[in-house]
């Protein structure tokens, strides 16, 4: 429960809690909670339904440049959304529309009415500033020069600049996720996530990330939720870290292994491995999507592309005596 207390206390008790960081933002971003309020207020959707979400999401383009994006879901109602973030000037706008290409190719099924193509919407988040206007939001839309007509072709892409607050309501929600004392009642989920990353980190066997706070709220004895919050702190963080860490900083080595040689094996494997088997993949996900259609269930076309667990159920379902 987020209240009062809980905020006056977070500044005394956390430290750096910043959501657009890398590695905590594809932490954060794969709780529906936690996308759900952000795109809720950044598209101004209040209803808006998060239906599945992938963090790290690898988009290939066998002999060319593929993409691995930092965030991608499914809304209700059949949008696809990429939310990127980025920490330093990179031709921002020409990824944005090389990443909304390989993403709407990716989600069009073989043979698709060009109208069926799904609505895609990239939201780039800056942490420095490009545009010097003093505006946190830029959206740029498709306008006819001569008669100023603004034409949808189901493709958006947004803007966001974190490091200015203009007073809206979408700075408000971008301070909140970088800012590292700040909570803020009006975004609960991003709010609960920023007080408790620190005890799971804990719980995964980093006593150096915990420690120093542990110690610096037991010693603030001055306050009644400090006293009330120290008899749990004892009985239930501190046993956690002894039984765990030896499992957490294992996990938590393996991690920091597989992140840092990610990049290099793929660049390696592109040419080899990726290339070989792309052919053969495509084309099993072709005769998946043609199988899908024919029986009627055009509807799990999305999934069967996206979810690699689910498609190869649908592989042996359809296609039993294939080795998988």
């Amino acid at each position: 429960m987020l209240d009062k207390i809980n905020v006056d206390e977070y500044d005394k008790i956390h430290e750096e809690v910043n959501l657009l960081d890398n590695r905590i933002f594809k932490d954060a971003f794969r709780e529906t909670k936690i996308m759900t309020e952000f795109l809720r207020v950044v598209l101004g959707d209040p209803k808006l339904v998060v239906e599945e979400i992938h963090t790290e999401h690898e988009l290939t383009n066998p002999g060319n440049r593929g993409a691995i994006l930092d965030a991608f879901c499914r809304l209700g109602d059949g949008r696809a959304i990429n939310v990127e973030t980025q920490h330093a000037d990179d031709d921002e706008e020409r990824r944005v529309r090389y990443y909304g290409s390989l993403l709407t190719t990716r989600l069009t099924p073989t043979r698709a009415k060009f109208r069926d193509i799904p609505d895609v919407v990239v939201l780039f988040i800056m942490d420095y500033d490009k545009y010097h206007d003093g505006e946190v939001v830029h959206e740029i839309k498709r306008y006819e020069p001569k008669t100023g007509k603004y034409h949808d072709n189901g493709f958006r892409e947004i803007y966001l600049t974190a490091c200015v607050d203009d007073g809206s309501e979408i700075a408000e929600l971008l301070q909140t996720l970088k800012t590292s004392t700040k909570l803020n009642p009006k975004f609960p989920a991003i709010s609960e996530y920023k007080m408790n990353y620190n005890s799971r980190v804990a719980q995964k066997g980093n006593k150096k990330m915990l420690g120093p706070k542990l110690e610096n709220l037991l010693r603030m004895s001055n306050t009644e939720a400090v006293k009330k919050a120290r008899p749990r702190i004892i009985e239930e963080v501190r046993p956690k870290i002894i039984e765990e860490a030896r499992t957490g900083i294992i996990e938590e080595a393996r991690s920091g292994i597989i992140e840092e040689a990610r990049s290099g094996i793929i660049e390696e494997a592109r040419p080899g491995i990726l290339a070989e088997g792309a052919e053969k993949n495509n084309a099993m996900i072709q005769e998946l999507v043609r199988k899908l259609e024919e029986v009627g269930r055009s509807n799990e076309i999305s999934r069967a592309i996206l979810d690699l667990t689910y498609r190869r159920q649908l592989l042996t379902e359809f296609f039993p005596e294939r080795e998988i």
